[in-house]
């Protein structure tokens, strides 16, 4: 059975992901560490989505994401 762990206060958890996120995709160095950034966003995801205040910042947390993916991919670009 998998559980996920919820924030008591998505903000401040909220910002502190964000900003370790961002670290984490800059340091990759290997396609496989991208891999393992890729998942870090997609957990990510899967906490948000359970969360009750994200319905009021859909459209921030949509680009948040997007950000996210396409920082990956051009990490993965300048890999290659």
């Amino acid at each position: 059975m998998n559980y996920i762990a919820r924030p008591t206060d998505f903000k401040s958890w909220a910002t502190v992901a964000y900003d370790k996120i961002i670290l984490v995709i800059d340091s990759c160095t290997t396609v496989s560490q991208l891999q393992a950034a890729n998942r870090m966003v997609d957990n990510f995801i899967s906490v948000i989505v359970h969360d009750e205040d994200v319905s009021k910042s859909v459209t921030d947390i949509k680009n948040t994401i997007n950000l996210f993916y396409t920082l990956i991919n051009l990490k993965r670009t300048s890999l290659s």
